[in-house]
């Protein structure tokens, strides 16, 4: 455990499949509904948010609709971006286990961003109804120095990115290739829904325990909701 002053928090869902590690096909709960997983139990799965493109772009279609209807008068306007990044992947032996990535705009080759990523916890829902389950992660982003020019990258992963920022929540729709000189080069599509306003939620959550902020629990649900939409758009 680093003594790190964590600067930022990632608070985001992806959907995607648990796979039962025994069968390699979809996990089976004898359960009928939405259900969280307890994150004790030693269940032999594992989860893929790969999905085929024929599914990345029905989201695709889906979210772009979502953001013309948004451009109406009265409604509050959802933000469209798309970004084409690499992130550069660095073993870095100063922070132990933990990786460096460096993201480039794949542009001009400006450095974007340099962290060390930690995951701090997962929760996995279980979703019999519906094409995906839902994996929510917590993870910390600490900014470190840039590896040095003589260091190669462990792995390289083409990021084409667009997103959709409504209120507090961004969603993204993600193609990646990752380039691993230990493997063949991998293309995976994914959808991640993401809290874009952290440091606000954990402000309102610090005030409703002190009994001053009753409401920080709306901008939780508005998370889940927007999660439940995607998960059942396509079922």
């Amino acid at each position: 455990m680093h003594s790190y002053l964590i600067l930022i928090m990632q608070i985001e869902a992806k959907l995607g499949t648990l796979i039962d590690l025994d069968s390699q096909s979809r996990f089976e709960f004898p359960v009928l509904s939405e259900t969280v997983l307890n994150p004790e139990f030693n269940l032999r799965t594992r989860f893929q948010s790969d999905m085929p493109a024929s599914e990345h772009k029905h989201f695709n279609e889906f979210l772009n609709s979502a953001f013309r209807e948004s451009q109406r008068p009265g409604r509050i306007p959802i933000v469209y971006k798309h970004v084409k990044q690499v992130d550069l992947f660095y073993d870095s032996k100063s922070h132990g286990h933990d990786r460096v990535r460096v993201t480039r705009d794949q542009k001009d080759n400006r450095v974007l961003a340099c962290v060390m990523k930690r995951r701090v916890a997962d929760l996995y829902l279980y979703c019999p109804n519906d094409a995906f389950d839902v994996r929510i992660s917590i993870s910390d982003e600490v900014p470190v120095s840039m590896p040095s020019q003589e260091t190669s990258p462990l792995l390289t992963r083409i990021k084409d990115r667009v997103g959709y920022q409504h209120q507090d929540v961004k969603i993204d729709l993600t193609m990646t290739i990752q380039n691993d000189p230990r493997y063949e080069s991998t293309k995976r599509h994914e959808l991640e829904v993401e809290f874009n306003n952290t440091a606000g939620l954990r402000e309102r959550a610090m005030r409703a325990k002190e009994g001053v902020e009753p409401s920080w629990d709306r901008r939780v649900q508005l998370f889940l909701d927007n999660i439940r939409i995607l998960r059942r758009e396509n079922s």
